[in-house]
């Protein structure tokens, strides 16, 4: 794990597509901003696992859902294409 000391305002490019800006420090909280594309799913960490723990009380994978929308980020991705190419 890579630790950074920032100060507001200050980002942090991650890759070519993903930046994070600190925003404001107060106290014991860092408000963050996330650039990046709309494809990449940015989640907190919590709600993750609530939504793990809700699919499993389901008793359905928590994968599917993941690749169900992995097609779909295809699919939009092949019909902009297509749609440029006309």
């Amino acid at each position: 794990m890579l630790w950074l000391t920032r100060t507001p305002q200050k980002r942090i490019r991650i890759g070519d597509t993903i930046e994070i800006v600190v925003g404001r420090i107060s106290g014991d909280q860092v408000k963050i901003g996330i650039i990046a594309p709309k494809d990449v799913k940015v989640l907190r960490s919590e709600l993750r696992e609530r939504d793990k723990a809700e699919a499993k009380k389901k008793g359905i994978s928590h994968k599917p859902l993941i690749i169900q929308k992995k097609r779909r980020r295809i699919i939009s991705e092949a019909i902009r294409i297509i749609e440029t190419h006309e």
